[in-house]
């Protein structure tokens, strides 16, 4: 089977156009079964009250203070009316974990990890933010990040 990736710039953002023959049909439908899975949109808002589609993997980490859940970018900040427990219940499935009680980041997004002096473990994003990993949760964190050794 060949595959070819073809640009358009003439067509929307949102629209990924896929050609195949009839025969062909139900792996396309697994395939974009698969994109909507994994590449969704969320619901956000702005300190304007403007409300946008953003793309799941342009999310770094959303943050809980004080009951406003706090969604950031590379760039901006935008905010979200559902909790952040069912937050996590959604986005779990897409390479979000948990770092705190408050704190949920994307994993697409992690840039390095290192422990402190005072041994808590930091995750640096690839946009120069620094989350704490709480002691909770370190473990989930290890074993996302490490591969252990079995010797």
């Amino acid at each position: 089977m060949n595959i070819k990736i073809l640009t358009n710039h003439d067509i929307n953002r949102n629209m990924v156009l896929i050609q195949c023959h009839p025969k062909n049909k139900n792996l396309v439908k697994q395939i974009c079964h698969f994109i909507k899975l994994k590449y969704g949109t969320l619901k956000v808002f702005d300190d304007e009250y403007n409300y946008y589609h953003m793309y799941i993997w342009d999310i770094c980490y959303i943050d809980e203070l004080r009951r406003t859940i706090s969604v950031y970018t590379e760039k901006d900040v935008y905010y979200i009316t559902k909790s952040l427990k069912q937050l996590m219940v959604h986005l779990s499935k897409r390479r979000f974990i948990q770092v705190s009680a408050h704190t949920i980041v994307n994993t697409l997004h992690i840039n390095h990890y290192y422990i402190s002096a005072d041994s808590r473990r930091i995750i640096v994003l690839d946009n120069g933010c620094e989350v704490v990993v709480n002691r909770h949760y370190k473990d989930v964190i290890d074993n996302y990040l490490f591969v252990k050794d079995d010797e």
